[in-house]
């Protein structure tokens, strides 16, 4: 579903930039946010699992997570793999994101897991660790 966001996108604007992405575990859609250009300074693509594609333009600027470099080093299946050998099975919610933080993350596909919290891992290499 990413991809097919990430196409419609390029379709709509060259500028566009990968913001974040937002799922839930059943992944019968997704939304995804970009950095825009001079039209609208942010995009919301909504995807199904069809590949379906709705993109809208934002007036108002994303400004919660740094630019995500595409493609990225990991799969979502890879980083659920990392996840799942370090024993945390049932998540709820994904979200894929550089968070802007006073810490510089790489990309990270952040799990919301049962009974856990938010479980991340590392799109670069696989570490899962936990953030608070």
């Amino acid at each position: 579903m990413l991809q097919a966001a990430y196409e419609a996108m390029k379709k709509e604007s060259k500028m566009a930039e990968l913001y974040q992405a937002f799922t839930g575990k059943g992944m019968k859609a997704m939304q995804v946010i970009f950095r825009g250009d001079m039209k609208y300074p942010s995009y919301v693509v909504l995807v199904d699992a069809h590949g379906n594609t709705v993109v809208k333009g934002v007036s108002q600027p994303y400004m919660d997570d740094l630019v995500i470099k595409v493609p990225l080093s990991m799969t979502q299946e890879e980083s659920e793999q990392a996840l799942n050998n370090a024993g945390y099975t049932d998540w709820v919610n994904l979200t894929l994101r550089a968070p802007l933080y006073s810490i510089v993350y790489p990309p990270l596909y952040i799990y919301d897991v049962k009974n856990v919290g938010y479980m991340a891992v590392d799109s670069t290499d696989g570490s899962v660790f936990q953030l608070y």
